[in-house]
């Protein structure tokens, strides 16, 4: 080969090598987390873009769509508020919304998410045996997690709950006040449990059925049910012929609302009391509005019952916002909100393990559903309940003299 050749040879040599390096280069984007959906590139270091990025977990889609709308509503207001005021740390706070659907193992699916991202911390989940199914996960990646709805008194005791906190009440709270009501609100004697077997509404039963049977009340019926069923006729044929003056539903609206629909149809006469989380319209939408009026539900005390000029403004926001009603947690996701970036703040980073320490160490607050302030192992201190009544229309405050 002459020196020509040779020099040609070496030169195409570095070309072709140089173009080989720029298609590395070009593919270098593609190596995306476990997960991740195509095309969908890894959040970078939230320092880098000015972001800190703050996950959602809580169903926006499916039949439970209903409670992710408080979600919604309530952090992406709060995190406006922050960032017109200049935003965390001198940077912009950023949701990303993980939808979970209501479903346990989508929930772990969004939280290993979550895990892969940048994400520093996490407003949820949303139900309590999403949170259960999640919380293993932030805890072992230093996320602290606060979740306005989740209230079940298992999480508490639960693995995996050490970064865990809720602006909502410990259900074990909720016993005493319902099984009052019964007794004294509605002159009941004789009481049946209904529940669907979801962590949430097994242990608020518990505890109200321990509740009741301190006041003497008289338990004639406990039974579950099987959620996304289409028929509960069995149920309501033997409560029927039981007729408790009681009947308390331990549901989600989209059974209870079911539940209350084939109970008017077959003349059931037995006053149906649902536990928190049944005013919303998919309740009345399935029963419809004269098999749904009469119906009770006892709440944690929301937006709609505080009368702050705190409540009063984050109603009208979410009007003007999303030209729709406030949901009822709407007010606790709020305040979920505003308690992390409060630790944040306080802690002057997003380290995980200085955040968790200074949710412990947050300061009481006014929050949107009242003042707001975690316990040693982050419960939130206070938490009021209220009963309403579906009128046809509205929930509404019960009021026993009419």
């Amino acid at each position: 080969m002459t020196k020509l050749n040779k020099r040609k040879s070496f030169v195409v040599g570095v070309v072709l090598l140089f173009s080989i390096m720029l298609v590395l280069a070009g593919c270098g984007g593609t190596d995306t987390p476990s997960g991740e959906q195509k095309g969908e590139q890894k959040q970078t270091d939230s320092g880098k873009k000015g972001e800190i990025l703050i996950g959602t977990a809580g169903p926006f889609t499916g039949p439970n769509a209903e409670y992710g709308k408080g979600l919604r509503q309530g952090t992406e207001i709060a995190a406006e508020e922050w960032n017109a005021k200049g935003g965390l740390l001198g940077k912009e706070i950023k949701l990303v919304h993980g939808d979970t659907q209501g479903d346990s193992k989508q929930a772990t699916t969004v939280a290993n998410k979550f895990v892969s991202q940048d994400i520093v911390a996490v407003l949820g989940a949303t139900f309590s045996n999403e949170a259960l199914a999640a919380n293993p996960i932030f805890e072992q990646a230093k996320l602290p997690a606060v979740s306005g709805v989740a209230s079940a008194a298992k999480i508490r005791t639960a693995p995996g709950n050490a970064y865990f906190f809720r602006t909502v009440g410990n259900d074990s709270g909720i016993g005493g006040f319902l099984a009052k009501f019964c007794q004294e609100g509605l002159n009941a004697k004789t009481i049946a449990f209904i529940n669907d077997g979801t962590a949430y509404t097994k242990g608020a039963v518990q505890s109200i059925k321990a509740a009741a049977d301190k006041l003497g009340l008289k338990t004639v019926f406990d039974e579950g049910i099987t959620p996304g069923e289409k028929d509960y006729t069995a149920t309501i044929t033997k409560l029927k012929q039981i007729a408790p003056d009681v009947i308390v539903g331990g549901t989600f609206a989209p059974e209870g609302g079911l539940l209350k629909k084939q109970a008017f149809e077959a003349k059931l006469d037995s006053k149906f009391v649902f536990i928190s989380g049944n005013q919303n319209p998919t309740f009345a939408e399935i029963a419809g509005k004269e098999a749904a009026k009469g119906s009770f539900d006892v709440e944690y005390m929301g937006v709609m019952d505080v009368d702050t000029p705190l409540a009063t403004s984050l109603i009208a926001k979410v009007k003007e916002k999303y030209n729709e009603n406030v949901d009822t947690f709407a007010g606790n996701w709020y305040d979920a909100a505003n308690a992390l970036f409060k630790a944040i703040e306080a802690a002057g980073t997003t380290d995980g393990e200085k955040v968790r320490e200074a949710l412990l160490n947050l300061k009481t607050f006014d929050g949107a559903t009242g003042p707001v302030t975690f316990t040693e192992v982050g419960e939130r201190k206070e938490q009021s309940y209220v009963a309403k009544q579906f009128n046809g229309e509205a929930w509404v405050k019960y009021n026993p003299k009419g």
